[in-house]
């Protein structure tokens, strides 16, 4: 049986037909693939967005975390000399970052820290103005210093506590230090909260702005232990007493200038209660600040 040779394959049969270049999707073109899949990514990151822009309306302290360590050196110098002299200078009235953001848009107009925040389908938000940055205002808070702070003291009270006092240190006394830091420092603004419920003041003290304020403090702390461990120890308690003075009445002063001049309003006044709430949030930190200056004596 003899079988007949067809004719040969064409190469260009798909460029001759009449229906245009064919894929192996069912004829549909490459320009219709490639709209889909564009299409597809498009969406998925919208959903992304809207994703995130929600789960930081229920959560404002990740959306406000960067403005506390947007910080620069002469922010940085200008603020240590304000936490270690608060006597010696002026505080100046609460200056706003115009147009850097507003509630509405969730820059940093937005309520600082844990404070109020409108939820994700409340339409419309209250505008207000932005306060400004600390590269812009010595008086703002941040959260850079307190952070310097903390570290320096855990690794300058195991210092004092081993070398100076004599007595054993180990990574458990590290951790036993900073731990009990975390501890006063919980304790402390939930007392600034319940303050803040109390005295029905609108807007409490937001967390990160409670963190900054009771942070301040461990720079004072660091630099009185430092200075008085260069001392001869016939006038040590003499010295004990006037350093812890002395950490006492400026962490005190400042924080009371700090809490009320973030509550005053552009018209110079404080809001109502805002005294108040400065000056239990200075007696709330005297104990925290005894026991952190007595802990590298081994007591």
């Amino acid at each position: 049986m003899q079988f007949q040779q067809g004719p040969p394959f064409n190469n260009n049969y798909n460029n001759n037909n009449n229906y245009g270049p064919q894929t192996g999707f069912g004829g549909v073109d490459d320009a219709v693939l490639r709209m889909g899949l564009q299409y597809g990514q498009t969406f998925v990151q919208q959903g992304i967005q809207q994703g995130e822009q929600n789960l930081l309306a229920y959560m404002p302290i990740v959306s406000n975390l960067a403005r506390y360590f947007c910080v620069s050196n002469s922010y940085v110098k200008k603020k240590l000399g304000i936490i270690l002299f608060p006597f010696l200078r002026r505080v100046p009235a609460p200056e706003l970052e115009g147009g850097a953001g507003t509630a509405e848009d969730g820059g940093f107009g937005s309520p600082v820290g844990f404070g109020a925040s409108p939820s994700p389908s409340s339409g419309a938000r209250l505008r207000q103005p932005a306060p400004a940055l600390p590269t812009k205002d010595a008086y703002a808070n941040d959260l850079y210093i307190p952070l310097m702070g903390v570290t320096t003291y855990i690794i300058l009270s195991a210092y004092l506590h081993g070398l100076v006092y004599a007595n054993a240190v180990s990574t458990q006394y590290l951790l036993s230090t900073a731990t009990e830091m975390l501890v006063w420092l919980f304790l402390e603004n939930v007392v600034f909260k319940l303050i803040g419920v109390v005295l029905q003041i609108l807007r409490g003290v937001p967390v990160l702005d409670g963190m900054a304020v009771c942070g301040y403090k461990y720079v004072l702390l660091c630099v009185v232990l430092l200075c008085r461990s260069v001392f001869p120890g016939n006038g040590r308690w003499f010295l004990f007493l006037v350093f812890m003075l002395y950490v006492v009445s400026a962490n005190s002063f400042l924080t009371f200038k700090l809490l009320v001049r973030s509550y005053t309003q552009p018209d110079g006044r404080a809001m109502p209660r805002a005294r108040l709430l400065a000056i239990i949030a200075t007696l709330v930190q005297i104990p925290c600040m005894v026991r952190m200056y007595t802990r590298p004596l081994g007591t």
